[in-house]
């Protein structure tokens, strides 16, 4: 069976900040020499957790508007229900966690939610 395009939104998110020189803080995204951009430009290399769920919401599905609002919402109310203690926002868990605790959700999230 098919992942749902939200499960794929996801995945996509994780492998772009996966290497932790792609992930940022404080900003939805970056250029290489650290510019703040929009996480949909082209010249985008660095991305914080919800830079990198736009970026990947437009790779796989860019006529879907709000797609990205929608994961993100998801992921959110998961982090609420699993992790309570946690920021709630993407936001907050981005810009004061560090990689490893991104990386770490996605995982769970994944994990939970196989479909």
């Amino acid at each position: 069976m098919s992942k749902s395009l939200h499960h794929q939104i996801v995945v996509r998110a994780r492998d772009i900040i996966t290497d932790p020189s792609c992930w940022v803080s404080g900003e939805l995204a970056r250029t290489a020499d650290g510019h703040s951009i929009d996480p949909l430009d082209a010249r985008a290399f660095g991305f914080c957790a919800v830079g990198a769920l736009r970026r990947a919401a437009h790779e796989l599905a860019a006529d879907h508007a709000r797609l990205a609002d929608s994961v993100q919402t998801l992921l959110e109310e998961y982090v609420y229900r699993h992790h309570p203690g946690l920021d709630e926002t993407l936001e907050g868990l981005n810009d004061e966690g560090d990689h490893s605790l991104i990386v770490g959700i996605f995982d769970d999230f994944l994990g939970t939610h196989a479909a």
